[in-house]
């Protein structure tokens, strides 16, 4: 059992006062916003893309208001000198409705059973809120350093328990998460760590997508963390030889989630984002550090380089990706399924389009997925061929 003693943080009474109050503003503001725009049950189309922005805007403002609210109502029992980021989909402005959460804490004190405490009570709050297991929501200290004793542990350890003086909270990550789960949540904290780990993402040329996008939402320490990083990208090129993988996909009558999850996410928006990244040094796009996707359509370098039709195109063919990705995952999550990488149920295209088919009508099939995935990397393709 992986233990955490919040009795000397918040009592069981104030914890679930707080999470219903979070839980039901998120809820509330969520529907009114559905409600308001209505985008996920009507086609995409060139009129709708705007709205359908505005949508995507308000939701992740949302989003960041539960992270910031949950954060400041535990801040107390961190250490006085933290270094607070927020990184992944949601920075990065590639995040769907159902996006992972990533948040990073980093200070230099000892860790304590304190700290580690208030990191998961933060952790926890948030994927309850948003309806996640404590999975979907990690930090950098997953990966690094890495302890070989967390890969043991079995389906039979998988048991998390957060206690009260009056009661406790008892529950499990998801599949094939825990030893990834637990080296994030017992990992030291120091910074020297974790810029050491991103050096090494520099030098194996590894987790482009992971870099640029790093939102500091507190940083009362001494460190300069995205300076640092600069100076790192002036050492390495570390979009140098990258092979690109921009054919089209295509899926079996039979196939698994996870094969689907890895087209979506690994052969369409991680390549859009490190196409992004290697522009960076060959247009020089950014006079700064971090970046996201949002920036790009209006930066004038981009513009300039490429021509607004271009610009227009790609931004238009990713947009309608993400559409149409939030709506089957919306849909496989409606029946208790994962859109993830670790999901190896097996499904036909048959079973998948009728899903679709019942939620969305009859214009969202497995074949117009894949087909604005493979239209977002036919234009990264052209775009790769000026540069």
């Amino acid at each position: 059992m992986i233990l955490f003693d919040a009795r000397k943080i918040t009592s069981y009474e104030d914890f679930e006062s707080f999470l219903k109050k979070e839980t039901d503003m998120f809820n509330s503001t969520k529907i009114s916003l559905f409600e308001k725009y209505d985008m996920l049950k009507a086609d995409l189309t060139e009129s709708s893309i705007e709205e359908y922005l505005s949508f995507r805007n308000e939701y992740r403002e949302l989003v960041q208001r539960i992270i910031k609210d949950v954060i400041a109502h535990y801040r107390q029992h961190l250490p006085k000198n933290c270094l607070i980021t927020e990184f992944g989909s949601f920075v990065k402005r590639t995040e769907r409705i159902l996006s992972d959460i990533d948040i990073t804490f980093c200070y230099d004190e000892e860790k304590t059973e304190i700290y580690e405490c208030a990191e998961e009570l933060i952790d926890f709050t948030i994927a309850s809120v948003l309806g996640f297991s404590i999975d979907h929501v990690h930090g950098n200290f997953q990966h690094y350093p890495k302890n070989e004793e967390f890969n043991k542990l079995t389906e039979n350890d998988n048991h998390y328990r957060i206690q009260f003086d009056e009661n406790v909270i008892d529950y499990k990550c998801g599949p094939e998460t825990l030893a990834e789960n637990l080296t994030n949540i017992k990992n030291i904290r120091d910074y020297k760590t974790l810029l050491t780990s991103f050096e090494i993402k520099y030098q194996k040329k590894a987790d482009i997508d992971s870099l640029y996008s790093i939102e500091i939402l507190e940083n009362t320490t001494n460190h300069d963390f995205l300076l640092d990083l600069m100076k790192f990208d002036e050492k390495y090129d570390i979009c140098d030889n990258y092979q690109f993988k921009l054919q089209d996909y295509y899926l079996n009558e039979n196939f698994s989630i996870s094969e689907l999850k890895k087209i979506l996410k690994h052969n369409g928006i991680v390549e859009f984002y490190i196409f992004i990244a290697k522009l960076r040094k060959s247009v020089e796009l950014f006079n700064s550090y971090y970046m996201n996707i949002e920036m790009l359509w209006h930066n004038k370098p981009f513009i300039d380089f490429f021509g607004f039709d271009f610009v227009n195109r790609l931004r238009t063919s990713f947009i309608t990706f993400i559409f149409y990705w939030n709506r089957i995952e919306l849909s496989l999550k409606k029946r208790g399924i994962a859109l993830s990488t670790r999901c190896y149920k097996s499904v036909t295209k048959k079973e998948i389009n009728h899903i679709l088919n019942n939620d969305w009508g009859y214009s969202t099939n497995i074949d117009t997925i894949l087909t604005s995935k493979n239209n977002l990397t036919h234009i990264i393709s052209e775009g790769l061929s000026k540069i």
